[in-house]
């Protein structure tokens, strides 16, 4: 292979275990094929990039379309309220007042001296020093870090409940943000209503994908990677994306 041929093999997750260390040696130890590998990295992430930046656009002009087509609720502003408040609360008073003619002629009643002897305060208890709880029930968990634990940001901003599949899709497992182990197996199951047949496309951090395959069922079991990082998941049918969250690996 090229060495071009090599780079896209490697961007697409295509090389077996053997042919990626072949080749991340080479990277390391050949500073012509570093170079070369820096500038073909950052021309595949900035293409990719615009890809997702479109896609989030389309999506967002299909959103403005749809707040266009709804229909627009008035609400009266605070000065229209204040002002209906003050109405009705002229008209309670002077209908009282046209009810009670002789309320302004009420008899004022005598003040009476109480000379009973107040009663002394309760005896207040003292409070109990507060106790340190030194073992929480907690668990706390590190947070990892790490380049490959960085949230890729054009994926980002399409986790969000405005895809069509947020509607007709419930996913049952993994948990939105579930952290899961490097290498074990890991079943993805969901509930749809929708009738095409939907694609299940794993990728890293930096949107590369890691694999794709076709559910027929709702519902694939798969191998996680054994890399640890952030990953990301998705669900789409031949033209659309219609769901997508992450989950991390440790």
């Amino acid at each position: 292979m090229s060495r071009e041929e090599w780079f896209d093999a490697y961007w697409r997750n295509e090389l077996n275990p053997a042919q990626q260390e072949e080749l991340e040696q080479r990277i390391a130890n050949n500073p012509e094929w570093k170079s070369a590998w820096e500038e073909y990295r950052l021309m595949a992430e900035a293409v990719m990039a615009e890809g997702w930046k479109a896609q989030l656009k389309a999506i967002g002009e299909d959103q403005k379309k749809e707040r266009l087509l709804q229909p627009r609720t008035v609400y009266p502003s605070p000065i229209q309220i204040a002002l209906l408040a003050a109405g009705v609360a002229l008209f309670i008073g002077l209908w009282w007042a046209y009810s009670n003619p002789d309320a302004g002629n009420a008899p004022i009643a005598e003040e009476k001296t109480d000379t009973t002897a107040p009663a002394s305060p309760p005896a207040e208890t003292p409070e109990a020093p507060a106790v340190e709880n030194v073992k929480s029930s907690a668990k706390t968990v590190a947070k990892a870090t790490g380049p490959t634990f960085l949230v890729f940001e054009e994926l980002e901003g399409l986790i969000a409940p405005t895809l069509r599949g947020y509607a007709d899709i419930e996913v049952l497992h993994p948990a939105p943000e579930d952290s899961l182990t490097a290498g074990d197996s890991c079943r993805f199951q969901w509930k749809s209503t929708l009738s095409e047949t939907l694609t299940l496309s794993l990728m890293d951090n930096r949107g590369r994908p890691v694999a794709n395959y076709v559910a027929e069922d709702q519902a694939y079991t798969l191998q996680l990677p054994s890399t640890p990082g952030l990953y990301y998941w998705q669900l789409e049918t031949g033209e659309e994306l219609v769901y997508i969250h992450k989950f991390t690996i440790h």
